[in-house]
């Protein structure tokens, strides 16, 4: 049986990669571009087509590709834009796409709900799921 690795917050990219998305973008996300033979489009350029939608998922912020279905890290303070890496977010040409974030207030509420579940395979989260309705599944797996 493997050790499960409590985290006492929900990992975001910030906190994943021990810098800001600025910083990343300008080091390991040309690396993993080059890699993936996709291009780093400015920050500045960003489509509002076919936004991505932040989640959580193991105690992790992500927001999946809508075109692909990939996967990247979501950082809390932004800014909330994303290129995918597996497919260098092809439909909308190459450009950045934005990414919808909860208001800080209501993530840190989600966020909160979701650290009193002691496994962190648990703490997932979708935007359709309300505050509520984490607290009533909490209730439900503590008794």
């Amino acid at each position: 049986m493997q050790a499960q690795t409590q985290t006492q917050h929900i990992i975001d990219g910030q906190s994943n990669f021990d810098m800001s998305l600025r910083d990343f973008w300008r080091t390991k996300w040309i690396q993993i571009a080059r890699r993936s033979g996709i291009s780093v489009p400015d920050e500045k350029n960003t489509s509002d087509q076919n936004p991505a939608i932040a989640h959580i998922s193991h105690s992790r912020l992500l927001a999946d590709c809508p075109n692909c279905l990939g996967a990247e890290y979501v950082w809390r303070k932004g800014p909330h834009i994303m290129v995918c890496a597996l497919c260098g977010n092809s439909d909308i040409g190459g450009k950045c796409r934005i990414v919808i974030v909860p208001e800080a207030t209501l993530l840190n509420k989600i966020e909160k709900v979701l650290l009193e579940r002691p496994n962190p395979a648990n703490r997932t989260w979708f935007i359709n799921e309300s505050l509520e309705q984490l607290q009533a599944e909490n209730l439900e797996r503590m008794r």
